[in-house]
């Protein structure tokens, strides 16, 4: 039995409205849960309706080149040659600009264009190689500068989320492959963490 696995660390694109942002602030940690408790007057603040726009300039701003988690991944694939993928969350169409919240009736008008995008963390770190320590890859960025296959129109800014599962991962052309319950690679991805997967998902596929 042959199993397949896709590791995706996932990042989303910011609106250029949200500069200075820090999601590791150690004091959101320390509040944990309490973060949703606010009083009327400031959460009415937090909801108010306002304008997120996306641009070629609008940045991955979690995604930070040569941090800690930047220099583990990079570690992590060339100690275990198990490759990595980056997940990028992005709207559906760039550019954009959206209301949030949005109102009940409020529905999709435009064509998805964009979206989710899957991209091997070693190609990013190819484009982000020449970028100063602490820098930010932007959507403009990655969209002209990723090499083949990701200079196709269709694969600009990486590959579809749908097209990397189907075409890629299903039919062994990315992800890792173990041939084994055993397989060194897989046994680490599993069980040699030191904290847990935020999200995982497991398919079972039967194939002649």
């Amino acid at each position: 039995m042959r199993s397949k696995v896709a590791l995706l660390q996932s990042k989303r694109l910011y609106p250029d409205e949200l500069v200075n942002i820090n999601e590791d602030a150690p004091i959101d940690y320390w509040r944990g849960f309490g973060r949703l408790f606010e009083r009327d007057d400031e959460w009415a603040d937090v909801i108010a309706p306002r304008p997120f726009t996306f641009t070629e300039q609008s940045r991955y701003r979690t995604l930070i080149a040569g941090n800690d988690q930047y220099r583990a991944i990079a570690g992590y694939e060339q100690q275990r040659q198990v490759p990595v993928y980056y997940m990028l969350y992005n709207p559906l169409g760039v550019p954009s600009t959206t209301v949030l919240p949005l109102r009940p009736n409020d529905k999709p008008t435009d064509a998805c264009d964009v979206g989710c995008r899957v991209v091997p963390a070693s190609q990013l770190r190819a484009v982000t190689a020449a970028e100063p320590e602490g820098s930010n890859p932007s959507f403009g960025q990655l969209a002209a500068s990723l090499t083949a296959p990701f200079d196709a129109v269709e694969h600009r800014a990486g590959w579809r989320l749908e097209h990397f599962v189907v075409n890629l991962l299903l039919d062994c052309a990315g992800g890792y492959i173990a041939n084994s319950p055993n397989d060194g690679g897989l046994n680490y991805i599993f069980n040699r963490r030191s904290a847990p997967i935020s999200a995982a998902l497991a398919l079972t596929l039967d194939a002649p």
